[in-house]
């Protein structure tokens, strides 16, 4: 058996690594499925550390007869390409899933026969930087797969290896497929999820015992239910439980999606396994307050934003980040805080200036209002100006909140009410 023909389902941060690979394999006819103007866009081709990929573009109907379907999608994205993959999926055509998670296969399996799944996953530390996807070739673990039964070195798990080895891509075969597959997810709950609700790259479990603490209570819960399931993970070498090597500030795909407003994939880590514990009788406190949690950050401000007229996909892009600065409250930082600072009058009225704008962070503007209306009364000349849209136009530009006659009216107000304490 020889692998001939390759389709992709998916050109994100995972498929950005297929297409590095397969687009320069010679000898092997390798195509993206797409459709519509995600087509148009994919012709243009793909950027992929620094480099510019023109790979062929199917659609389902052309991409039929491949010998390899990679899917490489985001989960929300699965129900809607099921058909797709439907249409791809020949008789002799094997489907890998490198989607995250522990039940694509299932669901694909269920829409084009058990027998064409080869079980999947990958490792990699992909990030998307505005131009281009990027990642480090050496340091990707890369693509793990193997057969749910013997044998574990079948013609098709061959031919595979000898693709992946033609296109560089980093491989390796397992004879314990699911339970590397469950020590990813564990990877992703443990180390994805709670960086995602803090809004800070990894290193912020080596600086935070309370970030390990939840990573903890994460693990348990996973475990206890992969146990319950039959899943060994014991089984799986000490080389499986580390993902691709990251730098502190590195961001997992969960953050990622908050940064960018796009949807998550809280739904195939922390709701699955609330969900698989319910059906277990197994308590999963950790989960469901982290779906929960995550759930909050893709709404928050959506609604209110969206009131002032601002398209829904703009409104969640910007709610999230919004909601990225108040995830500093949840985790460790909801506590006290005590500060000391020294300011003179022209950094004092700078940070008035600056921080009792509408557009600070409402954590910071409540501060300075607060600091505002105890100096106020002591030098009102001085202090007479809070942000600046009080003595003159705004300097926002188009950022500009449009709401100067509130935030006269509201100094208008505190100031009155300062001099009457005062």
């Amino acid at each position: 058996m020889k692998i001939q023909k390759v389709a992709l389902l998916g050109a994100g941060a995972v498929g950005s690594y297929v297409i590095w690979g397969l687009s320069r394999c010679p000898g092997v006819q390798f195509g993206v499925i797409a459709e519509g103007s995600r087509a148009e866009r994919l012709r243009q081709g793909c950027a992929v550390n620094g480099e510019i990929l023109r790979p062929i573009v199917w659609t389902p109907q052309e991409a039929q007869g491949a010998d390899l379907l990679i899917v490489a999608l985001k989960y929300g994205a699965l129900p809607g390409a099921l058909g797709s993959i439907r249409t791809a999926v020949t008789e002799s055509t094997t489907v890998m899933s490198l989607m995250n998670g522990v039940d694509s296969e299932e669901r694909i399996a269920a829409a084009v026969g058990t027998e064409h799944l080869l079980y999947s996953l990958i490792k990699i530390a992909s990030c998307h930087d505005g131009s281009c996807y990027r990642f480090d070739p050496e340091a990707t673990l890369g693509i793990i797969y193997g057969e749910l039964q013997e044998p574990c070195r079948s013609e098709r798990v061959q031919a595979v290896a000898e693709l992946f080895a033609a296109a560089g891509l980093h491989a390796r075969v397992t004879e314990h497929i699911r339970e590397e597959m469950w020590s990813k997810f564990r990877l992703n709950v443990c180390n994805n999820l709670p960086q995602a609700i803090l809004g800070a790259g990894v290193g912020c479990y080596e600086d935070s015992i309370h970030m390990n603490a939840i990573r903890e209570g994460l693990r348990q819960e996973l475990e206890a239910i992969a146990q319950a399931k039959g899943i060994d993970l014991s089984k799986v070498s000490a080389t499986s439980l580390h993902g691709s090597a990251v730098k502190k500030n590195a961001r997992f795909s969960t953050l990622q999606d908050l940064d960018a407003g796009r949807h998550t994939e809280i739904d195939m880590f922390s709701k699955a396994l609330a969900d698989m514990g319910k059906e277990l009788g197994i308590a999963t406190p950790y989960n469901e307050f982290t779906y929960h949690m995550i759930k909050a950050l893709e709404e928050k401000h959506t609604h209110t934003l969206m009131e002032q007229g601002m398209p829904e996909k703009t409104a969640r892009a910007k709610a999230s980040k919004m909601a990225n600065e108040d995830a500093r409250f949840v985790l460790p930082n909801a506590c006290e805080t005590k500060m000391v600072v020294t300011m003179n009058a022209r950094s004092l009225m700078n940070f008035f200036q600056l921080r009792c704008c509408n557009r600070a962070q409402w954590e910071i503007r409540e501060l300075a209002e607060k600091m505002f209306t105890l100096v106020y009364p002591v030098a009102p000349h001085i202090f007479a100006a809070g942000p600046r849209c009080l003595a003159g136009p705004c300097p926002e530009g188009s950022m500009c909140c449009s709401k100067q006659n509130a935030v006269r009216d509201k100094y208008a107000t505190l100031k009155q009410e300062a001099e009457n304490h005062g």
